[in-house]
């Protein structure tokens, strides 16, 4: 799926909400206005640093730092490898405030509750709504979680090593959860994965924001 063959109208979701509640606002409006914005962000800055990343692991820039580490006077590794933690942690940041402007949206649950977030019981409360069903394939893609678990483990544990073979950058190893098991990658080419992100998971993110303003647009709620 192409990104430029998915697309939806930030504003018009605000303006939605904003006609829906009327005089009844009081500050939900605002609130879902910087959700949007932030989404919209953090979408470009996705597509900045993935367009970065492909231009600083060419195999030019590879078999340099190979050699001596250094283009125009700046680390090849520092350039690439703060390309690939950027993309990743924009892309889950982005994916993982989804469902505080959901509860926004159409409200569900107190704006700060805990229990706003990717999980079975949040998921659940949207059942009846016609984005049910992508927002429990994003929940359940594997990529998804693949993401998940490499970001957290750079944010909380460890940088994950990136192996430069020459003609290829490699992570050493990728461990997360998936449905309820420990999954351990080793060798997993770098640029596959992040094009399988900008290609799959990013598309079908912007997909389940679509089928969100349709929904809102025409006020639809499955019976």
């Amino acid at each position: 799926m192409n990104l430029s063959t998915v697309s939806f109208n930030l504003n018009k979701i605000v303006e939605l909400k904003q006609k829906e509640l009327g005089t009844e606002d009081s500050g939900e409006v605002e609130l879902l206005q910087i959700a949007m914005q932030s989404i919209d962000k953090r979408i470009n800055y996705c597509k900045y640093h993935y367009q970065e990343f492909q231009r600083n692991s060419c195999d030019k820039a590879l078999l340099q730092e190979r050699l001596d580490s250094s283009f125009d006077g700046k680390s090849i590794r520092v350039i690439y490898e703060a390309s690939v933690i950027a993309f990743l942690q924009n892309l889950h940041s982005l994916i993982d405030s989804f469902p505080y402007a959901l509860n926004l949206i159409d409200n569900k649950f107190e704006v700060e509750s805990q229990a706003v977030g990717w999980n079975k019981d949040f998921i659940e409360k949207y059942k009846c709504f016609g984005y049910h069903e992508k927002l429990d394939e994003i929940y359940s893609n594997s990529i998804y979680h693949k993401l998940k678990g490499l970001v957290n483990r750079t944010k909380h544990k460890h940088l994950v090593r990136i192996k430069n073979t020459g003609v290829a950058l490699i992570f050493e190893k990728i461990s997360f959860y998936s449905n309820g098991e420990i999954q351990v990658i080793n060798g997993q080419d770098v640029n596959q994965f992040l094009i399988e992100c900008y290609d799959k998971l990013l598309p079908e993110f912007l997909t389940l924001c679509n089928a969100v303003e349709k929904n809102k647009s025409t006020k639809g709620v499955k019976s």
